[in-house]
């Protein structure tokens, strides 16, 4: 910033858009604006409609009260699905071969993929890490 330009290209990456692994290098997929977003909670991922069944796109309030409602349920990850996000932090390769392994081989499981990989954004609606004198580990 300081004395330089600022720019906003880079937002064009924030919507609608995902980095897919590849053996040697990943690309940017980009897909058709979408009529949903993930939340994830707590381990749990949830797919959220944006709009109703006719294309109206539901208000900040409504989808304010659609995330409240999504944080109050008691909702536990299991299997594999504890495990999604960490598949991210691998090696390149290793993420590679885990996509296709787990996820593209796996009807089910690649069904779940294009969900998270075509929605608008992802994003984490968990609680305050409540940084401090402790570690955020406890």
């Amino acid at each position: 910033v300081g004395d330089g330009l600022m720019s906003t290209r880079h937002y064009k990456h924030l919507y609608n858009g995902c980095r897919v692994p590849g053996k040697e290098y990943d690309h940017f997929q980009w897909n058709p604006p979408s009529p949903h977003v993930v939340l994830v909670h707590e381990g749990t991922w949830y797919k959220v409609d944006t709009c109703d069944h006719k294309g109206r796109i539901y208000s900040v309030n409504e989808l304010v009260k659609i995330t409240a409602e999504l944080m109050k349920r008691d909702d536990k990850a299991t299997g594999f699905m504890t495990k999604i996000a960490s598949l991210t932090t691998d090696r390149r390769t290793e993420w590679f071969e885990n996509r296709k392994k787990f996820f593209l081989d796996n009807k089910h499981n690649r069904k779940l993929l294009k969900i998270i990989e075509t929605a608008q954004f992802v994003i984490s609606i968990d609680g305050d890490l409540k940084w401090g004198s402790k570690t955020t580990e406890e």
